[in-house]
């Protein structure tokens, strides 16, 4: 049976959407790599344009507009309030959302979070909210079909040391959580302990029966390192558990972030309607063994997911029966291994060439250049499909790493004689051949990958390919400057050249860049960028603060002759004040706690403030520190900002400005930033050297370690990007 034929199983099935299995039809909503005129990346942005593709064929984009789409029917998206035995309970239905590559990223952030949107409503009358894992235990144990147990997503809930027991969840049900609904990073669901088998590796959570969803948490499991071979513990997430044989069993796993497994985040067994999308993987790795997702007799559609710092991405056993479809995936470059894998061969533990039934590996984003892109350890039964990704690999390398790679057992010089194919020794596997992306048989047998038997000369086909991507930059935020890493648009622009406040009003900061001929927005630094206006003002003269107290930022303008006021960065410019006092000299903070920025400058003999931007300079203070040496928080939480110095012994505050120093702490540490990591309206102290973050609450505590990190203080931007009340740390990378 044919690739196209089995993919089609999807539509047969269920309404996931048209053209799920064609690959490299035009207008799928394929990432898109192209630049923007500004040297920031169109696409994937997130919630905005969703990586779609820009036709006007209405038919091609269907469900790439922000919308869900058609192809998002796949279940009832809530009670119909009906009456069940006469006692008014609200008749329930299950949550699947629903997902097909035709849908690229389906108007939804890649890797999900924030701008989801599909989230679950915790005060749907179906659902359980649960804050503690005995009312988790109890609500999975008493679910019925169509029921919702919601955790809180505020909670933290440490599973427990009972690894030999897995926590079922019954056909029907959804487990969910809020990640970035209201900026919230969604219910952190963990466990610290591995289980004791070598290889049948016992998971936290099993799915028992179809229909099941699991969306919006955090997953984290034991451990985040890579491990020497032969260490034991394997961990496993979520994991489906069906008998034989292989049916279309519904099961969803979405918007969820999962790291830490060492065997695998989600392991997919014996169904034929998984769908794995909107996901952010990373960190799931061990040496052997370490995956994103590892398909084993199933065929799931695994798409709009970020991996990163996994073994592999993508593993499959290479068994007949196992299949799937992978798309509008991002892979970033912590990969320790080949990105997508389908096993075969040796690695089944037994010689035949057979590399499962059927894959489909199309409109990818492979940015992992130190490690192979795609493996395929043998010849699929049916049909295996690589069309239209993109990779950072040259697709010259006739040696690893390699953007495709095919094994063979055993040695066979058949495919020479059909025309400029090259086998070349395998050197960890004795008899077994591979062939690289330099002789993946561009010329006379364009475009197959060959094998020894000419009767399966088209059994994997290549298409639509691009190779020798340029090194890509994208903007990543830390949220609180305690999560990893996030991705959130591809750009270039550095993090230093950005202001950032909320021009849109929307409780999240944008980010804002004068680029000489036009002002650029930045929504939450996801979206695709947007002109506020057109301006030849350069970036220096600009400043991003709240004038007028309507809690959306204006933009600031210091010409050297007055001070202007241009209202969301949108409005005709307003005259605010006559000064010759440049922007460099200033530094914008409400000092009097009116809501409204104010504008102060250290003359060398006082610190004077102008009230709103609009008063004659009023002098807080005769201190004589320059601006260059200055902070600027709010460490009592009053609403005011307070001016703190920290110099080489003590860090110290002046209260409102306008106060003697007065010492919060003792330190020989000058290179900080100040921001609300807690989000408890009081500032606090941020370090980073020697590859760690640190922080002290308050700017009072003792040195706190928030996680090891190479980048320095000078790369790094602070705001909160996600509206949880806290800042996050921003960067480009």
């Amino acid at each position: 049976m044919r690739l196209v034929r089995r993919l089609a199983l999807f539509l047969l099935l269920g309404s996931l959407g048209p053209g799920c299995g064609d690959g490299g039809a035009p207008g799928d909503g394929g990432l898109d790599v192209d630049d923007a005129t500004d040297g920031t990346d169109a696409v994937p942005d997130g919630s905005e344009d969703g990586g779609a593709d820009t036709s006007p064929d209405a038919t091609a984009d269907a469900g790439l507009d922000g919308q869900d789409g058609g192809g998002d029917g796949g279940g009832d998206t809530g009670s119909d309030g009906g009456d069940e035995n006469g006692d008014n309970a609200p008749t329930c239905s299950p949550r699947i959302l629903g997902y097909a590559c035709s849908q690229g990223l389906a108007g939804r952030p890649l890797g999900g979070g924030e701008g989801y949107a599909s989230w679950i409503d915790p005060q749907d009358p179906c659902a359980t909210v649960v804050s503690t894992r005995e009312e988790l235990l109890a609500a999975l144990a008493a679910a019925r079909f169509g029921d919702i147990v919601y955790v809180a997503d505020d909670a933290v809930i440490d599973l427990g040391p009972e690894r030999d027991r897995e926590i079922a969840i019954p056909e029907g049900v959804t487990l969910a959580s809020g990640r970035g609904r209201n900026g919230s990073l969604g219910a952190l669901l963990f466990t610290n302990q591995h289980d004791q088998l070598t290889y049948a590796a016992i998971s936290v959570f099993v799915i028992t029966g179809p229909r099941v969803r699991i969306t919006g948490l955090r997953l984290r499991g034991p451990d985040t390192e890579v491990g020497t071979t032969g260490q034991s513990p394997m961990a496993v997430a979520v994991r489906t558990s069906f008998p034989a044989p292989i049916e279309p069993r519904e099961v969803e796993v979405d918007n969820c972030e999962l790291w830490g497994w060492p065997n695998a985040a989600v392991s997919v067994y014996r169904t034929d309607r998984a769908m794995v999308h909107h996901n952010f993987f990373h960190h799931n790795r061990r040496a052997g063994y370490g995956y994103g997702v590892v398909v084993n007799y199933a065929f799931p559609v695994i798409g709009a997911n970020v991996f990163d710092h996994n073994r592999h991405g993508i593993a499959a056993t290479g068994y007949p029966t196992t299949s799937y479809e992978a798309c509008h995936n991002l892979i970033l470059p912590g990969a320790t291994s080949t990105s997508f894998d389908m096993h075969g061969g040796f690695d089944k533990g037994f010689w035949p060439d057979t590399a499962g039934t059927a894959f489909s590996i199309h409109h990818n984003l492979f940015l992992a250049a130190g490690v192979d892109g795609i493996g395929i350890r043998g010849v699929p039964i049916d049909q295996g499909r690589i069309d239209d990704n993109q990779f950072v690999h040259s697709g010259t390398h006739a040696d690893f790493p390699s953007a495709v790679w095919q094994r063979f057992y055993p040695a066979a010089p058949a495919c020479l004689s059909t025309g400029g194919c090259v086998l070349t020794p395998w050197p960890d596997f004795p008899g077994y051949q591979r062939m690289n992306d330099a002789t993946l048989c561009r010329t006379a047998c364009e475009p197959n990958l060959k094998r020894r038997d000419p009767a399966t000369l088209e059994r994997i086909t290549m298409s639509g390919n691009s190779f020798g991507l340029p090194h890509r930059t994208a903007y990543f935020a830390s949220f609180g400057g305690q999560s990893y890493w996030s991705f959130r648009r591809f750009a270039s622009l550095p993090i230093a050249e950005l202001a950032f406040g909320d021009l849109d009003g929307d409780g999240t900061a944008d980010g804002f860049h004068a680029t000489g001929s036009a002002w650029q927005m930045f929504p939450s630094l996801r979206e695709e960028p947007r002109t506020l206006r057109n301006s030849s003002i350069p970036h220096a003269d600009l400043a991003i603060a709240d004038l007028d107290g309507d809690g959306t930022a204006d933009v600031f303008h210091a010409d050297g002759t007055a001070w202007w006021v241009f209202r969301s960065g949108t409005a005709d410019p307003e005259r605010l004040n006559t000064s010759g006092v440049r922007r460099v000299s200033l530094h914008l903070a409400d000092f009097d706690g009116d809501g409204r920025a104010d504008v102060f400058r250290a003359s060398g003999t006082a610190w004077q403030v102008s009230w709103a931007a609009r008063s004659a300079w009023q002098t807080l203070n005769t201190r004589t520190e320059p601006l260059a040496a200055l902070h600027f928080g709010d460490f009592d939480g009053d609403g005011r900002a307070d001016v703190m110095l920290a110099d080489g012994a003590q860090w110290k505050v002046s209260w409102g400005g306008g106060t003697d120093w007065e010492p919060i702490n003792t330190s020989a540490i000058t290179a900080i930033s100040v921001a609300d990591l807690d989000g408890d309206g009081r500032a606090d102290v941020f370090s980073a050297s020697g590859g760690v973050w640190r922080v002290s609450w308050g700017g009072r505590s003792a040195w706190q370690t928030l996680q090891e990190s190479p980048d320095v203080l000078d790369a790094l931007g602070f705001a909160d990007v996600n509206g949880d009340g806290r800042a996050d740390v921003l960067s480009l990378r």
